[in-house]
């Protein structure tokens, strides 16, 4: 016999089918979280970030073509070391975007729903982005720039 057939035969059955039907399973107690938990945000893939960084890249090449239309005379006398113009501008795109400042994101980053987060999943603080920003756009604008031969020589003990 059905359990919908039975409750029609005994009433105390019916009751007992209603309680079952409102019980709620039990669901496993959730751990806390402290703020050393470590939260695994997800990572975005590698063209997602290419096409990011082809974004600020064209963003950050237009502005320099300009300063460049604006302040050509000035770059010319300046040579080399006009690198470390186009170095403390990106510097000062990407330092303040990538912290907190920003949300974590630069223009092209928020275009595709990219953000910089700390390993505990928060954005970073200013310090820890300017430091991320050096260590990333060093070795791009300083690659070719003109670093006196006296300097390197002067530092040359330190290196053995």
């Amino acid at each position: 016999m059905t359990k919908f057939l039975q409750a029609f035969v005994d009433p105390i059955s019916l009751g007992e089918i209603a309680i079952q039907a409102m019980e709620t399973p039990q669901l496993p107690p959730v751990p806390p979280i402290t703020p050393f938990t470590v939260i695994d945000p997800p990572i975005a893939g590698f063209w997602r970030r290419v096409l990011a960084a082809l974004i600020d890249s064209t963003l950050l090449g237009v502005f320099g073509w300009l300063l460049g239309l604006l302040f050509s005379q000035q770059f010319m006398h300046m040579g080399g070391w006009g690198r470390l113009v186009g170095f403390v501008i990106s510097l000062l795109y990407f330092a303040p975007l990538n912290s907190r400042i920003g949300a974590g994101q630069t223009v092209g980053k928020r275009a595709l729903k990219i953000r910089v987060t700390s390993a505990t999943g928060h954005t970073l603080g200013v310090a820890r982005s300017l430091v991320r920003s050096c260590v990333l756009c060093v070795p791009f604008f300083l690659n070719d720039a003109p670093i006196p031969l006296q300097f390197l020589k002067s530092r040359e003990l330190y290196f053995r």
